[in-house]
């Protein structure tokens, strides 16, 4: 049977719309492995422990002046349309990346990827983050999934895009102790943190965001893919 390379690529839905399509190879080293946490990767400070409401250091204003309903503390770890990727690829694609810390922290990622027919391919991205430290009230949990697919016709006229995500968090939040000597002075280690006064007790936060996204193009004119031989 001939060999036939591998050949895939991503882009975003603003690269499709501006007309120039340049297909993003897929990173497959080793280089981004430890970004585990957005945050850290965004200058932002934690209100407790990784995977928890974050702020960034450094000032952003607003970009509508409309009323915000949220809770901007988790805005930073849901998706919005230009983080969402679309693929091209002639074969299967599959990453699963693993990640174990200190304080029972745990992250993992399941990626997919495929080409069901030459012109439509779909995908599958799941990230799952836990994190218990030795206070009582101190956990984050992350759960994230998100669905795509796109399509376009033989002549490359007829663009259709979807996606939809589901994201959960759950952060309890201790506040830290409230008389920090009797830790520094008395010997106590980190297990026995958890008999400790703390100055907040059932600080609890849950977080749920749900998106489903629907768009459709048609041109008039043909448009040249760059991707498309051998796929």
């Amino acid at each position: 049977a001939p060999n036939i390379p591998v050949r895939m690529g991503f882009y975003s839905e603003d690269d499709f719309r501006s007309g120039k399509i340049v297909y993003r190879q897929i990173d497959t080293s080793l280089t981004t492995a430890r970004s585990v946490v957005k945050a850290q990767n965004e200058q932002c400070n934690y209100l407790g422990t990784i995977g928890s409401a974050a702020e960034r250091q450094i000032f952003r204003f607003p970009a509508t002046l409309t009323t915000y309903t949220g809770v901007r503390g988790y805005e930073l770890y849901r998706r919005t349309q230009e983080d969402v990727q679309y693929y091209r690829t002639n074969k299967r694609f599959t990453q699963v990346d693993w990640h174990t810390g200190g304080f029972k922290e745990q992250a993992i990622r399941v990626f997919h990827t495929q080409n069901i027919t030459k012109n439509w391919n779909a995908g599958i991205d799941f990230k799952r983050l836990g994190l218990k430290d030795y206070m009582v009230n101190s956990r984050t949990f992350h759960s994230d999934l998100l669905l795509f697919t796109s399509y376009s016709s033989n002549d490359k006229r007829y663009s259709f895009f979807a996606n939809a995500s589901w994201l959960i968090i759950n952060n309890l939040i201790d506040g830290g102790v409230s008389n920090d000597s009797l830790y520094l002075y008395t010997g106590i280690d980190n297990l026995g943190i958890k008999g400790l006064p703390y100055n907040i007790t059932n600080a609890n936060t849950r977080f749920r965001n749900r998106q489903f996204y629907v768009s459709q193009y048609y041109t008039l004119r043909n448009k040249k893919d760059s991707l498309s031989p051998g796929i």
